[in-house]
């Protein structure tokens, strides 16, 4: 159920990304390959997709269906291409630690990681696109640490965000933490903030 989401929620932003870049039955295409397991029609269909747009997301999908057709060699080379060419972007960089990590070469993984949070730029659209970047590749911790760092790095306040990681890995502590943050910065917000804690709370089966 969670991928079903993800994967609905990655194609709706990619259609609202494409704007004229690609048609959206060409990105309906792609993500119905996707779901059907035909990984390799889905990978070179977004990797057509990204050659049109440049959206990170479409290479994230043309990886990741790399990866699910046991083409990790592809993957890598492409990811390593786009992490050299994207100038510092580290959500590339990051990219490149999944296929790491896919093939077993954990430390190098780690490495890649380290170094796109070391990078992230200073600014909400780039630290939220990071954080989010870990968190489709199931790398919550990197998550976290990515939106401390750009935190810390731009002086935005992004207990929200952490509020969203933090329910992703079930850590109520956190949680609460940063749910203080949002409500002593936004007063008006302690209803709703209140109720996720008590939907997350009630749907947790520990």
């Amino acid at each position: 159920m969670r991928q079903l989401i993800l994967t609905t929620l990655l194609l709706l932003s990619g259609i609202s990304a494409a704007g004229q870049n690609g048609s959206q039955s060409d990105i309906q295409l792609a993500y119905s390959y996707y779901n059907s397991h035909e990984f390799d029609k889905a990978a070179q269909l977004f990797e057509e997709l990204y050659s049109q747009s440049k959206s990170l997301s479409y290479f994230s999908m043309q990886i990741r269906s790399l990866l699910k057709c046991h083409q990790a060699g592809s993957a890598e080379k492409a990811a390593r291409k786009q992490a050299s060419a994207s100038k510092g972007d580290p959500c590339y960089t990051a990219l490149l630690g999944s296929v790491y990590k896919e093939q077993g070469r954990a430390s190098m993984a780690q490495q890649e990681f380290s170094s796109a949070i070391e990078h992230i730029r200073a600014d909400r659209s780039s630290i939220i696109q990071l954080a989010n970047t870990f968190l489709e590749m199931g790398e919550i911790d990197y998550a976290e640490k990515a939106l401390l760092k750009g935190q810390e790095a731009s002086g935005l306040d992004l207990s929200q965000d952490l509020f969203s990681v933090y329910s992703s890995s079930r850590n109520f502590g956190k949680m609460s933490e940063a749910a203080l943050n949002i409500i002593e910065k936004e007063p008006e917000k302690i209803f709703s903030v209140e109720n996720s804690l008590q939907y997350h709370i009630n749907n947790d089966i520990n």
